[in-house]
Formats: structure tokens, C-alpha cells, sequence
């Protein structure tokens, strides 16, 4: 597995460690931030067993507030730099399915992923469990997240 694949699997494995996604989301939206993901990297790195093609500053990391959410729920965007290999992933988006009124545990956690020339929608369960909804979109955020609402 390369640095990206396993930072995306590290990102997976902590919100499903730590009881949910509210404190990954308190984390990612908290001053310890750049700390947390520092955290995160070191992780994956030592997980690796190959020096790193990319750095943790060239990966981009936008929530969504308000509107721009998911089916209304708090959303989080991971532009991960361009892939080399089939299965590591172009873009991921998690979204805590809680609305403030009712919270929950529950989250979706989504990826568009290189296959050869094109792309493959899928996701990684609560549990971890990969699943494939079929060849994804051009390589573009916002058709991704269009995309990737139908599965929430």
C-alpha cells in the first residue's frame, strides 16, 4: 500500500477507533488541527514501508458548512495529490450523518479512486468494508461530490 491509500485508511481507522465521527470532526474543525493531522501523517508513514512520493501539505482539507453540506450534514473534502497507481484515491469526502438536533455515530466515508484510465466510486464502511458503486466521474470535485450524495 502507498502513502496515500494508508493516510486514507489512518483517517478511516480513527474515526472508527474513537467512537464516531463527532470527535474527528472536533478535531478537524479545532485549533489542534494541524497537530491532529500531523498525527495522522506520522502514522501512515511509519506504516509504509517506502519513503513518501508526497508530503502531508500537498493533501487538502475543506469542510463544509451550512448550505454547502452534503444532504445537510457536516461534510469534510480530502483532495489528495494526483494518484500513481490503481486503488489510491483522487478525492474522499466524510460526512457526519447527524443533524445538531439528534447525533449519531453514523458516517459516510467515500472515495473516487484511479482504475487504469479512468475512475471507480466506492467507500469504506463503518466496520472497514470496501464497497464499489461503479466508474466514477472525471476527476473533478465537484462532480465527485455530486456524485457521491447519492450514496449518502
Amino acid at each position: 500500500m502507498t502513502h496515500q491509500a494508508i493516510l486514507i485508511r489512518c483517517i478511516h481507522k480513527q474515526i472508527a477507533d474513537s467512537g464516531g465521527p463527532l470527535p474527528f470532526f472536533a478535531e478537524m474543525m479545532g485549533e489542534r488541527r494541524d497537530a491532529f493531522l500531523q498525527h495522522l501523517w506520522r502514522w501512515a508513514c511509519r506504516a509504509c514501508s517506502e519513503a513518501p512520493l508526497f508530503q502531508l501539505e500537498d493533501v487538502n482539507f475543506q469542510s463544509f458548512k451550512g448550505a454547502d453540506n452534503l444532504s445537510g450534514f457536516p461534510t469534510l473534502l480530502i483532495t489528495m495529490p494526483t494518484p500513481s497507481l490503481d486503488y489510491e484515491p483522487y478525492f474522499v469526502v466524510i460526512v457526519f450523518k447527524s443533524k445538531h438536533s439528534a447525533p449519531s455515530e453514523e458516517f459516510a466515508f467515500l472515495m473516487l479512486e484511479k482504475r487504469g484510465e479512468g475512475t471507480m466510486l466506492c467507500s469504506l464502511t463503518t466496520d472497514g468494508t470496501r464497497q464499489e458503486f461503479g466508474f466514477g466521474t472525471a476527476v473533478n470535485a465537484s462532480q465527485f461530490l455530486a456524485a457521491a450524495e447519492k450514496f449518502i
